[in-house]
């Protein structure tokens, strides 16, 4: 096919770089089509046409998705080093983007805020509760489940006070179930628990939730991380004991939580777990999510940490690092992000900014039984988003 349009009026800068060499790595490949690009890929044809087109930085999932196919179609080049080339490409004009944003918000005197109809300040409106998400994304209100628990006091000494934690589970839970933009709008069925005394009242819960959910089960912990004598990961509750000999019997296994999730007929499963050692949820010694998931479902877990690593505190407000990125990103969005803040979209945005403010990056791991669901799950609506016919 002819070669696609060159975005026109882009001055001397990384996103001209980086446009320069996406339209050079088409060429190489072949000059694939729109069409053809965006069925291997499974997105609209728009999506494809107007990241070559636009002169805007393009959303870096479909992007690099987009990259990966075309260094693999292209013959007589090295594809793993065009990949690395155009990363490191779309990691500048990202941040001199971010650059003319902040210094833009700076500059701006208090009375030129957005006004009230400003485009940007008005959300896109939200589906009727009784009518399927968009895209299948968002979670069917009627028939998921989300519980949000978080551990901030303990009577053990030894495990010093998690102040943030409440105030991020707080966060967390406000964001998700905003009216506009949240992905669990109905209160009833959102199941919030913090310092719970012991297990007991979290398996409950969790249990509850568990049988309810037929299309997403949504499950949020925070608090301290521990580890048992196997080294599987255990979370702390406020009667915790952390002294090695009773510990793994006042704290609660994560295990156990596992086990619960595996039983439920939830089609999506999602975990986000901010503590310590949250990695062990991923790389058990079992092997990663074993027995999380039955053959008719997704799962995906979020962690904070690598198995072996503490978690920070001191993140966006004071929350903990990744939950006040999570909660951050909900509330003011992506730039040219998509309509749907799905998880990977979310990922993707989380390790940027925490490696921006040097703190580790968390892990994504997602078991997919249904290609179509797995690891598409959106937590919220993007505030930031401008559909195609208003850009």
């Amino acid at each position: 096919m002819p070669k696609l349009a060159f975005p026109a009026g882009l001055s001397p800068g990384p996103l001209l770089d980086l446009m320069t060499d996406l339209h050079c790595l088409h060429a190489l490949a072949g000059w694939p089509s729109v069409t053809d690009l965006a069925k291997q890929l499974s997105v609209g044809r728009s999506t494809i046409h107007q990241m070559f087109t636009r002169p805007l930085l393009p959303n870096r999932t479909v992007f690099f998705d987009v990259v990966e196919l075309m260094a693999k179609q292209a013959r007589r080049i090295d594809g793993d080093e065009w990949c690395d080339r155009l990363d490191a490409r779309w990691r500048a004009a990202y941040d001199d983007e971010r650059l003319a944003i902040d210094l833009r918000e700076a500059l701006r005197p208090p009375e030129a805020a957005p006004s009230d109809t400003g485009r940007r300040e008005d959300p896109p409106a939200r589906q009727d509760p009784g009518s399927p998400p968009t895209g299948g994304l968002l979670p069917d209100p009627a028939r998921s489940r989300a519980v949000f628990i978080g551990t901030a006091d303990f009577r053990d000494p030894r495990l010093p006070p998690l102040p943030g934690v409440a105030m991020g589970l707080q966060a967390l839970h406000t964001a998700m179930t905003r009216p506009d933009l949240g992905s669990f709008p109905s209160a009833e069925r959102v199941a919030v628990m913090i310092d719970p005394r012991s297990a007991r009242p979290v398996l409950d819960a969790v249990r509850l939730a568990c049988s309810a959910a037929r299309d997403v089960l949504f499950l949020y912990l925070a608090g301290h991380g521990l580890l048992s004598s196997r080294g599987e990961l255990l979370l702390a509750t406020t009667e915790t004991d952390a002294d090695p000999g009773a510990v793994e019997y006042t704290a609660l296994p994560y295990s156990t939580l596992r086990n619960l999730l595996a039983n439920s007929p939830a089609r999506r499963k999602v975990v986000v777990l901010d503590c310590c050692y949250s990695g062990r949820a991923i790389e058990t010694t079992m092997g990663p999510l074993s027995g999380l998931s039955t053959m008719d479902s997704s799962a995906v877990i979020l962690a904070s940490t690598g198995p072996y690593s503490a978690s920070f505190l001191d993140g966006p407000a004071g929350l903990p690092a990744m939950t006040g990125a999570l909660v951050e990103i909900l509330n003011e969005g992506v730039i040219e992000g998509p309509e749907l803040l799905d998880l990977d979209t979310l990922h993707e945005e989380i390790r940027q900014r925490l490696a921006l403010r040097g703190f580790p990056t968390p892990a994504l791991h997602i078991q997919r039984r249904d290609i179509t669901a797995a690891g598409n799950v959106a937590l919220g609506r993007n505030p930031r988003y401008i559909p195609p016919d208003q850009a």
